[in-house]
C-alpha cells in the first residue's frame, strides 16, 4: 500500500576468475571480474503541508501563484497514524559494484622479476528521491595500479622498487533545484521538508 513500511531488496554476486602461464617459465597472469548487482527500495518519510494548511490567500493574484506552485511540491501526508503531518513512500535504488582486477608476473631471468597490477571499483549508488532538491545520485569509482621490480644480487642482498598509484573520484548530491524546493524550519515548530532518506 502507499506508505507502506515494507521494502524490496535483491542482490545478485557473480564473478569469474582466470590464471596461468602465457610464457612458459616466463610470463604469467591472473585476471578477475565480479559484480554485486543490488535492487530494492528504500523508506524515505518527509513532513508535509495537512490538507486544511493548503488554503491560499496572499491578498495578491501574483503571490497566490507562487505559494501554489510551491505547495505542489509536497504530496499529501499519507501516514496519520504515525503522524498527521507525515509522508512516507519506499523509492527504488540501485547498487552495482562491478570489480575488474588483473595482474601478470614476468620471470626476467633467474634474478630479476616484475610484476604489474591494476583494480578498478566502481560504487556508484542510484536512488529515487521523494522531492525535488533532496540530493541525488552518488559516483564513486577507484583506479589502483603498482609495479614491482625485484633484484637478487647476493644470497644476503635483495633489492626492490615498488610503484604504487591510486585515483578515486566521489561525487555527492547536489541540492539541484533546492531553490525551489526549500527545507522550511521556524524556531518552536516542526519543520517541513525532508526528514529521512
Amino acid at each position: 500500500p502507499a506508505g507502506g513500511c515494507f521494502a524490496d531488496f535483491r542482490t545478485n554476486l557473480y564473478g569469474a576468475s582466470a590464471g596461468g602461464p602465457v610464457i612458459r617459465d616466463r610470463l604469467f597472469y591472473f585476471a578477475m571480474f565480479e559484480n554485486n548487482v543490488r535492487r530494492g527500495t528504500n523508506a524515505s518519510t518527509a513532513t508535509v503541508p495537512l490538507p486544511t494548511e493548503r488554503t491560499i490567500n496572499t491578498g495578491s493574484a501574483r503571490g497566490d501563484q507562487i505559494v501554489a506552485e510551491w505547495l505542489a511540491l509536497y504530496p499529501q501526508p499519507n501516514r496519520p497514524v504515525i503522524n498527521t503531518r507525515r509522508y512516507q513512500a519506499n523509492v527504488p535504488f540501485s547498487y552495482d559494484t562491478p570489480n575488474p582486477f588483473g595482474r601478470v608476473d614476468y620471470t626476467w631471468s633467474n634474478a630479476t622479476r616484475l610484476m604489474g597490477r591494476y583494480d578498478f571499483r566502481n560504487q556508484d549508488y542510484k536512488i529515487t528521491r521523494i522531492f525535488r532538491g533532496n540530493g541525488g545520485d552518488i559516483v564513486d569509482r577507484a583506479h589502483t595500479g603498482g609495479a614491482v621490480l625485484t633484484r637478487v644480487f647476493s644470497p644476503a642482498t635483495v633489492g626492490e622498487f615498488r610503484f604504487g598509484y591510486a585515483y578515486r573520484r566521489v561525487d555527492l548530491p547536489t541540492e539541484e533545484g533546492f531553490e525551489s524546493f526549500p527545507t522550511i524550519t521556524v524556531t518552536g515548530f516542526g519543520t517541513l521538508g525532508p526528514q529521512a532518506l
